[in-house]
């Protein structure tokens, strides 16, 4: 939450994940979703993560998650103000789909 707009990162559309940030203007109940085509470092789609929101710092901040058929354990930011994603620790993926680790 940021002023009067829920944030939503990411989840599943269908048996997909998506890298989507879904804002509700709670104001208007209107979603829409954040623009972060001009964005050059952005997390991968993902779904089932962890995600809370700083006033601290005011960002909101993802964790984990299913990531290509797998588990992450990275952590990012994503402040509010400069709509810019930061990546704070890479972790690492156990890939547990043999299709996925076949095609890196």
């Amino acid at each position: 939450m940021h002023k009067d707009t829920l944030f939503v990162y990411g989840g599943l559309i269908e048996a997909d994940s998506n890298k989507n940030i879904y804002a509700l203007n709670l104001e208007t109940m209107n979603w829409t979703i954040v623009d972060q085509s001009h964005l050059e470092s952005i997390p991968v789609e993902r779904d089932d993560h962890a995600a809370c929101t700083s006033t601290d710092d005011d960002a909101m901040f993802i964790f984990g998650g299913y990531v290509n058929g797998g588990k992450a354990n990275d952590l990012w930011k994503f402040d509010y103000e400069k709509n810019e994603w930061f990546e704070i620790d890479k972790g690492d993926y156990l890939v547990t789909d043999l299709k996925e680790l076949a095609q890196h």
